[in-house]
């Protein structure tokens, strides 16, 4: 059974973070019957304080990269903002053809930033 955005905003979580990686998680839809429009509204309506997700299509690897590296970031002490920006910032130094902001800009941190 497929996950449906109504049926994540009626979950109960108290999670500090969400993190989507797959593409178009914090794109809005047309707005449902719950008034959720999206994935990352969805979460953040059942309880979560952050949700990180893309508003486009993502190359597999390096989104892979930039979740890998934010955590790193994040557990080292940092802020979730400061993270994601240095997740970001570390992709675009790694590769060459990751400089482009199709590969980075994307990813969005909606919520608490801290």
């Amino acid at each position: 059974m497929p996950i449906t955005i109504q049926a994540v905003s009626r979950l109960n979580l108290q999670a500090e973070l969400v993190y989507l990686s797959c593409c178009n998680a914090a794109r809005r839809l047309s707005t449902t019957g719950s008034g959720v429009s999206g994935f990352a509204d969805a979460f953040l309506t059942a309880g979560a304080r952050t949700v990180i997700a893309s508003t486009n299509w993502v190359e597999d690897e390096a989104s892979a990269f930039i979740a890998e590296r934010f955590y790193e970031h994040w557990f080292s002490g940092v802020s979730k903002a400061e993270a994601l920006r240095a997740a970001q910032q570390d992709l675009r130094a790694a590769r060459g053809q990751w400089e482009h902001p199709s590969c980075w800009a994307f990813f969005r941190l909606i919520g608490d930033e801290g």
